[in-house]
């Protein structure tokens, strides 16, 4: 074979290669009333698209089984074909499993966090003024989520449940006394939990927040889905698409909560990673603080 011929067959290999259809598997939803995710899902599929010209066709579509975060995470180090991507917040063990996308995908704004409550526990709430006070009432979390440690770590009793759907009851049944809640998630969920459990309700006057990155990732091996999802989201960010997704599904829960007008308490995360793009501003949303968790001047926040 001539070099001229080889050129072109080295050529022609690497161009198929690179036009190879990728398969993208992500977790499925806990349940039919699970809508969490369908921004990411959503923003995933754009990234997909915008890529398809450089990296060719793809698949997506849900895992054929519903598995827990913890196992999610498991799967995908283990480079199973069960998951070749999640979504999840991010921590330095994390990191070192799996090769994160650090495109925060809400910007940031799943670390605000309003409460699931009943009215008991509603009055109850209204003499809060410090975090020793908040202290007082237990937290529910789904076992294996990261936000558990958080709340240990800033002197919280957690109880946890195995499950996402049984939070909904014990809140309900005061069996727990605060559910936190992503301000992307809560008005969602109380739509679609209120008609069984009818005693939740939304808290009215508290903000929590922690510094929360939540990004893709995948397999440590699938590097060519990692600049794929990484290129494709840089582009949307680049088009406005990005934004646009987020606005779609983000902003009027946004308006919703009030941010401005509620308490605020500010709690460590002693999971945040070091790499974490904090200087990147045009990647988080600047709200009632900064993305590191400085208070802006209009924001009253509350100590200890």
């Amino acid at each position: 074979m001539s070099k001229t011929s080889l050129s072109i067959f080295i050529a022609m290999l690497f161009s198929l290669t690179s036009m190879a259809s990728d398969i993208v598997i992500h977790p499925r939803a806990q349940s039919h009333k699970d809508t969490r995710y369908l921004d990411l899902i959503t923003l995933l599929r754009k990234a997909m698209d915008e890529t398809t010209q450089t990296f060719g066709d793809y698949t997506l579509h849900a895992a054929k089984q519903v598995v827990s975060e913890t196992k999610s995470i498991e799967l995908l180090a283990a480079g199973t074909n069960i998951l070749t991507v999640i979504w999840t917040s991010s921590s330095e063990e994390k990191e070192s499993k799996l090769t994160p996308i650090r495109i925060p995908l809400r910007k940031g704004i799943l670390g605000y966090r309003l409460i699931l409550v009943t009215e008991n526990t509603q009055e109850k709430l209204h003499d809060v003024e410090s975090l020793d006070q908040l202290r007082e009432f237990t937290v529910g979390q789904v076992k294996g989520w990261g936000d558990v440690a958080i709340y240990k770590h800033n002197q919280f009793t957690v109880a946890t449940s195995p499950t996402y759907e049984s939070l909904f009851q014990l809140v309900a049944t005061d069996k727990i006394a605060l559910f936190p809640r992503g301000i992307n998630e809560v008005f969602n969920e109380y739509r679609a939990h209120k008609g069984r459990f009818p005693r939740i309700k939304i808290e009215e006057k508290l903000l929590l927040y922690y510094p929360w990155p939540y990004y893709f990732f995948v397999a440590r091996e699938n590097d060519r889905l990692a600049k794929r999802i990484t290129s494709g989201l840089e582009k949307m960010i680049k088009n406005g698409s990005f934004d646009a997704i987020f606005n779609q599904f983000h902003q009027k829960a946004i308006e919703q909560a009030r941010l401005s007008e509620r308490q605020l308490f500010v709690l460590e995360n002693p999971l945040l990673p070091a790499r974490t793009p904090l200087q990147r501003e045009e990647l988080w949303l600047k709200l009632a603080v900064s993305p590191d968790g400085t208070p802006n001047e209009s924001q009253e926040v509350t100590t200890e």
